[in-house]
């Protein structure tokens, strides 16, 4: 069986093809406000049938602190973080987004929300 995307009778059965899922929180709606959550999980399809991978998620210490009516929604407060949760950079969002096998396409529930605080240049442009 070939996955419901594809049509091309010349591709393998054992066709691999990796979704990552991710879904980061913010301290806003809109840069410049800071990630402080990025999750993935892989949902892959091995030849016939789908397959879901190990979650990962990491937080991320903001600068600026985190807003009463941005905590409302997502339910994380600076009370989660520790002392060595890290900041947020274009670096660790490029090991949160490409660390484990390489995804062939990114997936979010919202994705021009992600878009907005997940550069092309930390994704190389991978599709969404």
């Amino acid at each position: 069986m070939r996955p419901p995307w594809c049509d091309d009778e010349t591709l393998p059965d054992d066709m691999l093809m990796r979704l990552r899922v991710i879904d980061i929180e913010t301290t806003g709606q809109a840069p410049p406000a800071e990630v402080i959550e990025f999750g993935r999980i892989d949902v892959y399809y091995a030849g016939s049938k789908w397959e879901v991978g190990n979650p990962m998620a990491r937080l991320y210490r903001p600068l600026n602190g985190i807003p009463p009516e941005t905590m409302a929604v997502h339910h994380i407060t600076e009370a989660d973080m520790t002392p060595d949760t890290p900041v947020c950079t274009a670096e660790r969002l490029r090991r949160a987004v490409w660390g484990g096998d390489t995804p062939d396409v990114l997936v979010a529930h919202n994705c021009s929300f992600e878009q907005m605080f997940v550069a092309e240049d930390v994704t190389d442009a991978l599709p969404w």
